[in-house]
């Protein structure tokens, strides 16, 4: 399900509907308590540093959530369904400029 940037609102919905993982959901860093559902039910987020940082949603890498997911230990979704670790990918995006 594609939370977008809409806010941790529509992030809740999606949860108290079932979602499994989420798509973008960049929002989620504003809401403790929704980073702690999150990592506790462990739905994965859908994150591309790279496309958030091109298109604006975020300034650049250091405001980027991507380290607040680590910190909180919610792993990523590739784009095709496989659960993947947001720490390797993430540090292979980081590493590869």
């Amino acid at each position: 399900m594609r939370a977008e940037t809409m806010g941790p609102e529509s992030i809740w919905a999606a949860i108290n509907i079932g979602a499994e993982r989420l798509g973008h959901a960049l929002s989620a860093q504003s809401d403790a308590e929704l980073l702690d559902v999150l990592a506790e039910k462990q739905i994965p987020l859908e994150l591309n540093v790279t496309s958030n940082i091109r298109t604006g949603c975020c300034k650049g890498l250091d405001e980027h959530p991507v380290k607040i997911v680590l910190r909180v230990g919610i792993d990523g979704d590739d784009q095709f369904g496989r659960p993947s670790d947001v720490r390797q990918q993430s540090a292979g995006r980081i590493c590869a400029g």
